[in-house]
């Protein structure tokens, strides 16, 4: 279970990381709505630059996005 969770519970880190700096910056709900719009990106690309995605999951993503 480790081998497979290591990814995703580090791409959370970086996603709950990614999302203190609009949130101590701007505060208020300028921050909410920053932290909310970084959050996925965040998440999504660090999955992705730890290779947390096969070949088939790159697949499926370039056909959705119509690639």
């Amino acid at each position: 279970l480790l081998s497979l969770a290591w990814r995703p519970a580090l791409a959370a880190l970086a996603m709950g990381a990614a999302m203190l700096l609009p949130l101590s910056v701007l505060g208020g709900w300028g921050g909410t709505l920053g932290a909310i719009a970084i959050a996925p990106l965040v998440y999504a690309a660090t999955l992705w630059g730890l290779g947390a995605f096969g070949a088939d999951e790159r697949a499926l993503a370039m056909r959705i996005l119509g690639r």
